[in-house]
């Protein structure tokens, strides 16, 4: 079997174009969080939907302040929160006493806080040293108030004003956005009882290989022709970790061509995403591909110009009837892990957080680095700071091959140096991804 190889960016791309078909769910409001949102969400109202009093004090137009700072003014009524709009008017000596999220009466463009004034028989006065600047608001920001000719009422910022924050109509949460405890506030006050999701993939990991046992194999009952499975409790951790909300199903298959077309045919019915090790390159009893092959034809690509991971090979959901995305990994460890980082995580980047598509770390060779195959390298590297902790430095490991998972432990992560070199000089800048 002959790869036809393709550049690391040509894979990136193609499985980055790929979209997973996945149905849309309703769930309880306080179910939601972690799911994406199927839909946009838009303000049914404005927000805030009126004049909101942003501190308990007394609320009066602007002009009975002058009344307020020579000689006070009565209480007409005390309005809180929750209750209608004052219906009546105020005269020019009186004034509201208001609390926090009452609607800001309608003649009144003016809050003074409950520490810039002091009450005394029905009335309410004018602290001696109460600043009036800075302490009072406006209902018009772009208003000012002449109070002498030393002092000029400016705007700050108590009350809230209808619309500041959004318009009715106004997008608020896009379809999409992974929910968090901040969008369920939002989503509560537009009164989603049920939410529309996206419903989280349903994935498949299988291992093959005969040589694999169980973990819990003693080490009496362990020949010296097998080894414990690592990839599969690896691959499932990081499954779990990244995708709690996911249905996740581990199978381990024999070298057994008719056991493993008949489990891939299965799985291609009930998963949205089969993640495979092993099984893939050139070996005699690597059937992963002519088995996919007989049941949703050739993969879009077999085969990357890349050390670790060269035969990783994929299957787009949009080319097969089953509109089921399939990844295979080659089998040992070193190519799992890098090729999970590179590839699966590309593929599941609209189910992933935000922050693990942020911007990439990038640092600089801390030595000069060597490799002759016209292969793109992914190398295995521990990050620290340069002397001066302004910059970062990957630091090559020492990887014997793919194998070789023991010494993988060492690293904080991996960087990727370009195929058109054999040389990598000291200094060099390089993208740098750390193990998750």
């Amino acid at each position: 079997m002959q790869f036809d190889l393709i550049t690391t960016d040509l894979a990136q791309q193609i499985i980055g174009q790929a979209t997973l078909d996945s149905p849309v769910k309703e769930l309880m409001l306080q179910s939601s969080i972690g799911h994406r949102l199927a839909i946009d969400i838009h303000a049914q109202r404005d927000l805030p939907p009126y004049h909101r009093v942003m501190m308990d004090g007394i609320a009066l137009p602007s002009a009975n302040l002058a009344q307020l700072k020579q000689s006070g003014l009565t209480i007409k009524a005390a309005h809180c929160a929750g209750e209608p709009a004052p219906k009546f008017k105020l005269e020019s000596h009186q004034a509201f006493e208001v609390m926090t999220g009452s609607i800001c009466p309608e003649d009144c463009d003016i809050i003074i806080p409950y520490e810039q004034v002091h009450f005394k028989d029905g009335c309410v006065y004018l602290n001696d040293d109460a600043s009036i600047v800075d302490s009072v608001c406006c209902v018009d920001q772009a208003s000012t108030i002449q109070t002498s000719t030393t002092q000029t009422v400016t705007p700050s910022r108590y009350i809230h004003q209808q619309a500041s924050d959004y318009q009715q109509g106004d997008l608020l949460l896009a379809k999409g956005t992974l929910i968090n405890s901040t969008h369920i506030a939002v989503l509560a006050s537009e009164g989603y009882t049920q939410v529309p999701v996206i419903s989280a993939p349903n994935i498949c990991l299988i291992s093959t290989g005969d040589e694999l046992v169980e973990i819990a194999t003693s080490p009496q009952a362990l020949q010296a022709h097998q080894i414990r499975r690592s990839n599969q409790p690896m691959l499932e951790s990081l499954l779990n970790k990244l995708l709690p909300k996911s249905s996740i199903e581990s199978l381990h298959l024999a070298d057994d061509a008719q056991v493993i077309q008949q489990q891939l045919e299965q799985q291609l019915q009930q998963s949205d995403i089969i993640l495979i090790t092993g099984g893939i390159s050139k070996g005699k009893k690597d059937w992963i591909r002519s088995c996919l092959e007989s049941l949703i034809g050739a993969p879009d690509f077999h085969g990357i110009a890349q050390r670790p991971g060269k035969p990783l090979a994929f299957w787009s959901p949009q080319n097969n009837p089953h509109q089921t995305a399939v990844l295979a990994l080659p089998g040992n460890p070193v190519s799992v892990i890098t090729c999970f980082h590179e590839y699966a995580l590309s593929l599941l980047k609209s189910y992933l957080p935000e922050s693990l598509t942020q911007t990439p770390i990038y640092a600089s060779l801390s030595q000069e680095f060597h490799f002759k195959p016209n292969l793109t390298c992914f190398l295995p590297v521990t990050l620290n700071y340069d002397s001066d902790k302004q910059h970062y430095l990957a630091h090559p490991e020492s990887v014997h091959n793919s194998g070789d998972f023991a010494s993988l432990s060492r690293s904080t992560g991996y960087i990727q140096l370009p195929q058109e070199l054999s040389t990598y000089p000291k200094g060099m800048l390089v993208k740098y991804t750390p193990w998750l």
